[in-house]
């Protein structure tokens, strides 16, 4: 019979939980940002969450790479083209995040719970397609 451990692990592999901690840091970033472009700085939502989204996902870049993907970190000037493509693949996870935040926003008048929701919204496309893509790891949810 398998153990507990085995189980967990093969249900939340431990780049999917490392990127999921790296994606908490990066929410507290978003949320962070976000809150001093929308109430101090007076952006419209819209453009509040996009700033927030673009910063959140340039420190889960940096993050995943020396932490959730050591073994394959991306070094020197291939740095940048990794940033270029984890943008690349993450833009349809920030656009969900965006749509996703500003809907629920308008509905529910509450910044943070939109933040939130948009952030997690865009989080699974994120691990996936960056895994496969931007450090060309074969991992899978």
């Amino acid at each position: 019979m398998p153990s507990l451990r085995k189980i967990v692990r093969q249900i939340f592999p431990l780049k999917f939980l490392l990127f999921s901690l790296v994606g908490l840091t990066g929410t507290g970033i978003h949320l962070l940002t976000l809150g001093v472009f929308h109430l101090f700085v007076n952006l419209q939502f819209l453009w509040a969450q996009t700033i927030a989204t673009c910063v959140a996902m340039t420190s889960n870049y940096f993050i995943n790479n020396s932490f959730t993907y050591r073994s394959q970190r991306i070094r020197g000037w291939k740095l940048l083209s990794g940033l270029i493509s984890f943008y690349l693949v993450c833009s349809m996870g920030a656009l969900i995040s965006i749509v996703s935040a500003d809907l629920f926003y308008h509905k529910q008048n509450n910044w943070i719970i939109a933040g939130i929701v948009g952030g997690i919204a865009g989080s699974i496309w994120n691990y996936y397609f960056s895994s496969k893509l931007t450090w060309k790891k074969n991992n899978s949810l």
